[in-house]
């Protein structure tokens, strides 16, 4: 193979030693040489990584070209060998680049935190004769594709041999392509073609398994393709010792452009189950926050997006907006919403149309980010409900149409204050679920569980675990959970409030003064933890008065009414329950926020489902989304008196859903 090799003048050194370890006789071209704007062939790119500017320019003039680049970066002490990248693929310099900054968080990003001076001096002296045959080893794994060493090395796409020159070791970096990287392909156009996709047919091994067969899903192939704390989309994964119920794991997933570091919740039977589940959850999060796999091309408001698109472009009035009022409210931060006001939409697969419609984006991705002269103008506060993962998109999608499901159930549940009939749960037959029980019953709490269902019929389980205690840490905590068995409904809502209640009794404490506050004064309720802060306060306990007093019934009785889903392909079963869901909501959107490196490392599709009409979760009692009409068909499904609930009114008080 002919290899040609360029560098920037700090690295004119290391460039010769390695043409000499290459045998290459054609020189060195300067970065910086506008011959490399026509230049096709196998390339080299050496350059110093505290300067990496110059090396990205090349790297875009000859990817134009159609060159293949391989990139070797100078860091004190430290050789960085990778990535390879080709025209037209994506995970170069700049992803590499961005995921680093992003991981570390300090000036200049390549520091190791040492004395810069003493390893630069290192890095720069020529290399010793055992340095030379290791690097010259590594280069020709980087440039024989047919090589066991260069498979090994995962071919050096999206891969990087960071070699320490000192101590004389080397370790492999994987990370993803940047969504926003200005210097490698970029996204396909979003458009509605790609919007229907979900209609895959697969079929899981038998009724009684919930997932499809996936042999890439596992916890060390999801580590090895996204965990790294120099290059990984994760930057750590870890197990949180605080939950003394059962295992939970936390993975940090550090958001692009800010300080915050978002973090996925593992919570599992067993250890490596719980890692796995956390570092699912993480990724669901990072698909969530923008749009990974497209590039956005429709802008505008309704108005002028109805005159391309007619009755394609959803009115987001449909989806449950703020009321007009709540923009006098202490802390609402919001653009107020007109049919004229211009933002991002994005194209997904209507069920009931059974054709691609447009959506606001920022009702899809709920971290977007302004852009030079491209506002976000959010007019609505939306979070990850009905995003979700599966082994095909109906997968995905039968998952996150599940999570809407119950969050509209819960809010239902909570505005209307009935009392939803409460389930025995001694009589659940889910060896996992009466050992949570008694494992909760020795720490001294009581755990009470219910039947949540608001019309859709699905099943649908609210847990909440009280300390009995006086002056308990913290007195409540409650989650739910929605599946096709109402043995795992009733599991997924138990494991949330066990776990929660051992790590927020250490946490919340030292918070005390300030639940007084949030107490006295619900408008001081402005931020996703003040929910569940307002809720331990023992004081705010009464709150919660109206869950009491509803009929009692088994877990058989329940699935007498509802039976369990026997359905062996989740396309069939995604359809049958949309149908369900379409009595309430306009529709039922699913909007597809996947990635490469997701289906293709972990074979995972990633969805967000809207269902416009239900109501969703939102924090911050400022940004409650609350629409009369559909708590009136939740309780007219489910028989109670249209005149006593007009009577009572709907609950004043933030809701306590975490």
């Amino acid at each position: 193979m002919s290899l040609r090799l360029a560098s920037d003048s700090a690295s004119l050194d290391l460039a010769g030693q390695v043409g000499e370890l290459l045998c290459e006789r054609t020189g060195v071209v300067d970065l910086d040489d506008a011959a490399l704007a026509g230049s096709a062939g196998s390339w080299l790119l050496l350059f110093d990584l505290a300067a990496s500017e110059r090396a990205l320019q090349a790297q875009l003039r000859l990817l134009d070209a159609g060159a293949r680049v391989l990139m070797l970066g100078l860091e004190p002490g430290a050789l960085w060998l990778g990535a390879r990248i080709t025209a037209g693929t994506r995970g170069c310099l700049g992803c590499l680049r961005l995921r680093v900054a992003n991981n570390l968080r300090q000036q200049p990003h390549w520091s190791a935190g040492l004395n810069g001076q003493r390893r630069r001096a290192s890095a720069q002296r020529p290399l010793s004769p055992p340095q030379r045959l290791w690097l010259r080893a590594l280069l020709s794994a980087a440039l024989d594709e047919g090589s066991v060493a260069h498979r090994a090395h995962e071919g050096f796409a999206q891969s990087v041999l960071r070699l320490d020159l000192d101590a004389g070791s080397s370790r492999l970096h994987r990370f993803v392509a940047h969504s926003d990287c200005p210097y490698c392909a970029p996204l396909p156009a979003d458009a509605p073609a790609l919007a229907d996709w979900i209609r895959e047919r697969r079929l899981r091994p038998d009724a009684s398994r919930d997932r499809l067969d996936n042999p890439r899903l596992d916890v060390q192939r999801a580590r090895r393709h996204f965990v790294d704390r120099r290059t990984g989309l994760i930057r750590h994964l870890y197990r949180d010792l605080g939950s003394a119920l059962m295992p939970m794991a936390v993975s940090e997933l550090p958001i692009p452009g800010s300080e915050t570091i978002e973090r996925g919740y593992g919570r599992a039977e067993s250890r490596e189950r719980s890692e796995l589940v956390a570092l699912l959850e993480a990724l669901e999060r990072h698909a969530g926050h923008a749009p990974r796999g497209r590039r956005v091309v429709e802008r505008g408001s309704l108005n002028l997006l109805r005159e391309r698109h007619g009755a394609q472009v959803i009115d987001p009035r449909e989806f449950v907006l703020h009321a007009p009022e709540q923009q006098a409210e202490p802390g609402y931060r919001l653009t107020s919403y007109s049919d004229d006001l211009e933002f991002d939409w994005c194209w997904g697969h209507s069920v009931r149309q059974g054709r691609p419609v447009l959506v606001p984006l920022q009702l899809v991705h709920y971290w977007l980010d302004a852009q030079p002269g491209r506002p976000v103008n959010r007019f609505v506060f939306d979070t990850s409900n009905g995003c979700a993962l599966g082994g095909s998109p109906a997968e995905a999608a039968l998952y996150g149409l599940s999570e809407v499901i119950e969050r509209d159930a819960y809010f239902c549940t909570w505005y209307g204050r009935w009392a939803p009939p409460r389930i025995d749960a001694d009589s659940i037959d889910d060896v996992r679920v009466q050992a949570l029980l008694a494992r909760s019953r020795a720490e001294g709490y009581e755990v009470q569980l219910f039947d949540l269902r608001a019309g859709i019929e699905w099943p649908t389980v609210m847990a909440m675990i009280v300390d009995p205690a006086n002056q308990a840490p913290v007195k409540s905590y409650c989650a739910s959970a929605a599946h096709r068995r109402w043995g795992q409904a009733a599991f997924a809502a138990l494991v949330e409030v066990t776990t929660s209640m051992g790590v927020y009794r250490r946490s919340l404490p030292a918070l005390r003064e300030r639940a007084r506050l949030l107490h006295a004064d619900e408008a001081q309720v402005q931020e996703m933890p003040d929910h569940v802060l307002l809720y331990s306060l023992p004081e705010s306990f009464a709150r919660l008065d109206f869950l009491q007093g509803g009929p009692r019934r088994s877990l058989a009785e329940c699935r007498a009414q509802l039976c369990d889903s026997v359905e062996r392909d989740p396309a069939v079963e995604f359809e049958a329950l949309c149908q369900r869901v379409l009595a309430f909501a306009s529709d039922v959107i699913v909007v597809d926020q996947g990635f490469e490196a997701l289906r293709e490392g972990l074979g995972l599709h990633c969805v967000k489902v809207l269902a416009p009409g239900l109501l969703p979760v939102s924090f911050g009692h400022q940004y409650r989304r609350i629409r009369r009409g559909r708590i009136d068909a939740a309780a007219g499904a489910l028989g109670i008196d249209a005149a006593a609930l007009a009577a009572r009114g709907l609950n004043p008080y933030p809701h306590n859903f975490p």
